[in-house]
This record gives structure tokens, C-alpha cells and sequence, in this order.
């Protein structure tokens, strides 16, 4: 079966504000940069003070929503890059609309539902030769890994589940595994957990090389313990896939399930739990937590920053779906908004 590239509808990247030239991407608090509380503080304040296009323009909610939900080095980055826009309206809706250009629609067109895109480009005084010097880099992950990584994933979480329990059944009928009488079985995947998607792209088109470049550029500028860890290239790693059974796996690529890491040395998850499909066993959302173990301990264990970041999209994407306030169309910046599409 074919892969279907779900970026093909991407066009462009929104641009981005930011800090300014010899700022780091991923910058932490330093006697040159106060505090993260103070520096989000006075973002915060930047943003109380936003002039709202129409009743529609929700740029100040989505920022203050990334803010309340980055790691603490992404919301550093965040607001800097707020406070080196304040009192720029026009470059705090660019802001806006690269965060749910490059990082929300991404995220949402890999999981299954497709907004229509146009990935917004950084106006960082950095980005433009950050990404071009990316673009020479970057080459995709061959799809053809993707059996290994199954096969690997399988035998590393025990030919089952890693959140419902459920067994692998093809498994049990290749005489893998033999699962304790009453254990139910089912089909399982190989789910990623930052999407397999991200490293899919035309490396004859340009513009589709420049998005790439640009998609990783935002996830490694806002969730920098990515960075030097994945990308395009690496996808395909065993740290950044799980087996899941095929309902828990449309849920988990929806950003309706969620594992949020346990602080502490022994891989638990808090299962975090938004809005379920009709799909999703009732008894599977009765664990409130769950241990990654491997089973071979040649194939490492799911990394919790890859879990750590899904989550945190996850909790982000909640929180627009409770106001329904979030519209993945873009703010145009001279004050004339885009219609969203799906």
C-alpha cells in the first residue's frame, strides 16, 4: 500500500517574530535573561494589553495558551519572542499564526484531520538562514523501516498494547506469544509518537523541503529537548514509537489520549484522557497509569520527552476544543482574517 503524503495541501509557513539576531533557539535563563516567572510575567502583560482584531482573532488566548503549556525552556523562547514584539500587534498575530502553522496544523494533519494549511515563514532575523542551512541537511526517513520498527516494537512491549494490554492477534497465531487464558486479543500498530508524517516530503520540491526544515525548526524551538534528539532523518527510531491497539492508536494520533510522564526513574504515565471516539473501550480507560518496560533490552523504551511534547500538544489542543474557540484559519496581519477551513 502507497503512502499518502498529508502534507501535500501545505503551500507556505506564516512568519515568524523573534528575539533578534545571536539568540539561541532554545535559550534558558541565564543573569542575561531573568527568571522564566518574571520573563513570562511580562509577556503575559504584553499580551493583557493586545488589541483584538474582531471577536474572532484569538491570538492573545493562543499565546497565553502556549505559555501555560510549553516546557519551561519553550516558554522561555515563547516569550521572549512576546517581548520582543511588544506593542507590535501585526507580529504577535505572525507569531500566532506560525505556532499553529508550523506546530497545531502539522500535528493535527499527521493524527488524521486535515485543515487546510499554509505553513507560515519565520520572520526571525535568524530563521531564514537557520532554515535554509537545515534544508541542506534534512532527508527522509525511508518508509520501508517501518516493518523493522514494528517487528522491534512488538517484541519490546511484550507483542501487546502498551495502554489498553491488549494482545497483538497476529501474534498469538505466529506462536509469539501466549497470552494468560481470558487476556483479550486484537489488531495492533506501530504508532509513532511524534508523527511519522513529519519527515514525509518531496525532496525534489523545494517549498516542501523549505516546510519541512521550517516544521522542525518551530517543534526544536519550542520543545528544544527535541533538538539533536529527532528529526526528519529519524522518525523511525524505537524511542519514538509504541504498539497500540487500532482504537487506542486513532485516539493517541487524534491528541485524545495522551501519556504524561511521572517525574522519578521508572517510566510511569499518568493516561490522560480528552474526548474519546465512540471506538474506545470503556475498561481501557479505567487504568489511570501505566509503565513502558521493555522486554528486550537491546530495543530502549519509549523517550518521555517525545511522549512528553505530545502531551503537552495534546493538552493545548484541549483546551481550545473546551472554549471552541480555536480557528486554524490564519490572522492576516494588516487586519483582515482568513476564513479556516477543513
Amino acid at each position: 500500500m502507497s503512502y499518502e503524503d498529508p502534507f501535500h495541501a501545505i503551500v507556505s509557513i506564516s512568519p515568524h517574530p523573534s528575539p533578534g539576531p545571536g539568540e539561541d533557539v532554545g535559550v534558558m535563563p541565564t543573569a542575561r535573561h531573568p527568571d522564566l516567572a518574571q520573563t513570562r510575567s511580562e509577556a503575559i502583560l504584553v499580551l493583557q494589553h493586545y488589541t483584538p482584531l474582531n471577536r474572532h482573532d484569538d491570538t492573545a488566548l493562543l499565546l497565553r495558551t502556549f505559555l501555560n503549556n510549553l516546557p519551561d525552556d519553550g516558554k522561555l523562547a515563547l516569550a521572549l519572542d512576546v517581548l520582543s514584539v511588544a506593542g507590535e500587534d501585526n507580529k504577535l498575530r505572525q507569531l500566532r499564526n506560525f505556532l499553529v502553522d508550523a506546530i497545531l496544523k502539522p500535528m493535527q494533519i499527521a493524527g488524521g484531520k486535515t485543515p487546510r494549511v499554509y505553513v507560515s515563514a519565520p520572520t526571525n532575523p535568524n530563521a531564514p538562514d537557520e532554515i535554509e542551512e537545515a534544508m541542506t541537511e534534512i532527508e527522509s526517513s525511508p518508509r520501508n523501516d517501518q516493518q523493522k520498527l514494528k517487528t522491534d516494537c512488538l517484541r519490546r512491549d511484550g507483542f501487546r498494547c502498551v495502554i489498553s494490554g491488549l494482545y497483538d492477534r497476529q501474534s498469538i497465531r505466529d506462536h509469539l506469544v501466549t497470552p494468560p487464558a481470558g487476556n483479550p486479543s486484537g489488531g495492533t500498530e506501530c504508532a509513532h509518537i511524534l508523527p511519522f508524517a513529519l519527515r514525509k516530503f518531496n525532496e525534489r520540491n523545494a517549498q516542501q523541503t523549505e516546510n519541512a526544515a521550517t516544521i522542525w525548526w518551530g517543534l526544536h524551538r519550542y520543545f528544544p529537548s527535541l533538538r539533536n534528539k529527532i528529526d526528519a532523518g529519524s522518525i523511525n527510531q524505537p524511542q519514538n514509537a509504541m504498539t497500540l491497539a487500532v482504537q487506542v492508536h486513532d485516539d493517541f494520533g487524534s491528541y485524545d489520549v495522551a501519556l504524561s510522564p511521572i517525574q522519578g526513574p521508572d517510566n510511569k504515565y499518568h493516561i490522560q484522557l480528552f474526548e474519546l471516539s465512540t471506538t474506545f473501550p470503556p475498561s481501557y480507560a479505567q487504568r489511570p497509569m501505566v509503565t513502558l518496560t521493555s522486554r528486550n533490552t537491546s530495543i530502549p523504551v519509549p523517550d518521555p520527552v517525545y511522549l512528553d511534547t505530545h502531551a503537552r500538544i495534546a493538552r493545548i489542543l484541549e483546551a481550545f476544543r473546551e472554549s471552541g474557540t480555536l480557528h486554524l484559519g490564519l490572522v492576516d496581519i494588516q487586519g483582515q482574517r482568513t476564513a479556516a477551513s477543513s
